[in-house]
Order: C-alpha cells, then sequence, then structure tokens
C-alpha cells in the first residue's frame, strides 16, 4: 500500500497466496449460507462471507471466484422468490462488498485504490437498491433518509424547549450529508470483510502478515478529490443549477475523503510510537485518544494531507500514478 513501492515485500496490503489444496462442494454452501446470514447479521455475514470466498479462490484458483459468485446468487433469489424483491436486493450491496475485497485480497492487490473504489461501488449500489425498494412505495431515497435522521435528532434533543432549535440546526447539515450514512455502512463492511478475508488467509496454502498502519499512504488522487469537493460545496452556494445536489455530493466525497487524510494521520502517529518504542498497552490508547480528538477535529486529517507532500516516515514514493497493487 505504499506508493512506489510495487516489488519491495511486505508493503502490500495482504500478499497474494499461492493456489493449491482440495476443495470440497461444501464450501459453496457455505457461500449461500453466508450470504443468507448478512439479512439477519450483517456484519457476521460479511465477515463469513469474506472468509469463505477468500479460503474457495486461495484453493481452487480464480476460476472457482465463479462458482463463488453463482452461489453467493441463489440465496439472493430465493430470498427474492419467497419473501419479495426487497428481500432479495438488499444483500446485494454486501455480498458484492465482501465477495469484491475477497478477491482483492486474494490477488494481493488491496490497495487505497482499489478498495476505495468497492466502497464506491458498494454505496451506489445501496443507494439504488433503496431508491428501487422506495420508489416502489411512491418515495425518495433523500427524502426518506433526511426524515429518518431528523427523527433520530430530535429524539435525542428530548421534549425540551431547545429541541426545534436543535432540529432547524441540524437539517441543512443532515441534508447535505445524508449519503454519507449509506458510504460508512458499506465502509464498516468493507472493514469486516477484510478482517474475515485475513483470518480464512491461513485456511490457504501460504501464511498472510497483518498490514501495518505505519505504512499507510495515500494515493494523490485524494488530494484531487478533497480539492474538487471543497471547489464544489464553494459553487453549491452560489446561483449554480442543481446546487442543492451539488452541495450534497461535494460534503459527502470531502468526508469520506477525510477518512483516508485521518488514516494518513494515524499512520504518521504510528510511526512515530514505533520509533519512541512505546508499549504495546499505551500505543493503543493514544491511538484511541487520538481517534477521539480527530472526531471533533481535523487535526488528523490535517497531518495526513501534509505528510502527502512533507512524508514524515521517509516512505518510498514512486509518482502520482505509482501504487502498490501487488
Amino acid at each position: 500500500m505504499v506508493q512506489g513501492s510495487q516489488n519491495i515485500p511486505g508493503n502490500e496490503l495482504v500478499p497474494a497466496p499461492k493456489q493449491g489444496g482440495a476443495l470440497s462442494p461444501l464450501w459453496y454452501v457455505g457461500v449461500a449460507l453466508s450470504v443468507a446470514m448478512v439479512s439477519w447479521y450483517p456484519l457476521f455475514g460479511v465477515m463469513l462471507l469474506a472468509g469463505v470466498a477468500r479460503t474457495i479462490v486461495d484453493r481452487g484458483g480464480h476460476r472457482a471466484l465463479v462458482g463463488v459468485v453463482l452461489a453467493a446468487v441463489v440465496p439472493i433469489v430465493a430470498f427474492a422468490a419467497m419473501l419479495g424483491l426487497s428481500q432479495g436486493l438488499v444483500l446485494v450491496p454486501a455480498a458484492f462488498t465482501s465477495l469484491a475485497l475477497a478477491t482483492l485480497m486474494c490477488r494481493g492487490r488491496a490497495s487505497v485504490t482499489a478498495v476505495s473504489s468497492v466502497v464506491v461501488a458498494g454505496t451506489l449500489a445501496s443507494l439504488a437498491v433503496d431508491a428501487i425498494i422506495l420508489a416502489g412505495q411512491g418515495l425518495g431515497v433523500a427524502e426518506t433518509t433526511c426524515g429518518a435522521l431528523l427523527e433520530t435528532v430530535r429524539l435525542a434533543a428530548g421534549d425540551g424547549v431547545a429541541s426545534d432549535a436543535i432540529v432547524s440546526a441540524a437539517e441543512p447539515l443532515v441534508r447535505a450529508l445524508w449519503p454519507l450514512v449509506y458510504s460508512l455502512t458499506v465502509m464498516v463492511n468493507a472493514v469486516g470483510a477484510g478482517i474475515g478475508a485475513f483470518v480464512a488467509a491461513p485456511r490457504g496454502t501460504a501464511p498472510c502478515r497483518a498490514p501495518q498502519l505505519a505504512n499507510f499512504d495515500a494515493p494523490l488522487w485524494s488530494v484531487a478529490a478533497l480539492a474538487l469537493s471543497i471547489l464544489g460545496m464553494g459553487a453549491s452556494f452560489a446561483d449554480i443549477p442543481y446546487a442543492d445536489v451539488v452541495r450534497t455530493v461535494s460534503a459527502t466525497v470531502f468526508m469520506n475523503v477525510r477518512i483516508i487524510f485521518a488514516a494518513q494521520g494515524l499512520g504518521v502517529l504510528s510511526s512515530m510510537l514505533m520509533r519512541l518504542r512505546t508499549g504495546c498497552m499505551l500505543r493503543p490508547l493514544i491511538i484511541c485518544f487520538a481517534v477521539w480528538i480527530e472526531a471533533m477535529s481535523f487535526i488528523l486529517s490535517i497531518v495526513g494531507l501534509i505528510d502527502v507532500w512533507a512524508n514524515f516516515r521517509k516512505l518510498a514514493r514512486g509518482g502520482s500514478d505509482a501504487e502498490a497493487l501487488t
């Protein structure tokens, strides 16, 4: 995941294991059951699906991925046929995220860009699924999501005199950032899928080393996305067509890209703690405190943005388009 270091062992997010080993057909049954599990226990189902999928692809090769996809489609079609179309469609985004991330990790190509692409595709799929389901009820996804979020704010504010003022103050923010609910959900699924695929890696024929936060390096396209999102937010307050849409898209992109720079800042902090030989108990506490501070400010994000040029950790970089895809 370090730019310009494609041939340096250990810098990729997950090393690609060698293929081999016998494969039981029951693994494909496990894929179908994992997708069905997503309907009741989403995060556990995503983790289980990624782990089973990685085991199959590790042992059976990339041709086995076709069987994995077909096995995943079976419960989706079954749920749609027996419980209604909506019950089948809601499984698609989580299943896609899990299988896509497991495939990337099998190939050793789980770079920041690749994982970000999966998150974007999963977010768009979630929005499309909800739009289809709500359209059948005569509702819009934006209005429904904003209404649910504002109702949550109203319940949190209580019945006091200031509750209406709090809801009124939060409404512009909610209407600008409502798609963030979808992207954060997909991110959580991606993290769960990554954990599941990583844990399942030893079941293959090659061991897998845990990725190091200190080696995290944001690609340069994230800087361009950040700049465009800021320009978009500024332009949305001018008299331009579809200003609300531009503001919502720009604000959502800004908050999502902020997560990349926050991870970059955590990488700088983790590297510094490693150089200082901080103990294994104190280091997690410092990182958790830094995450808590980042939730209320942009300190880590600013440090991460500066590190893109300053390169505090002296990482090997080969240019703006040199991303590790090993």
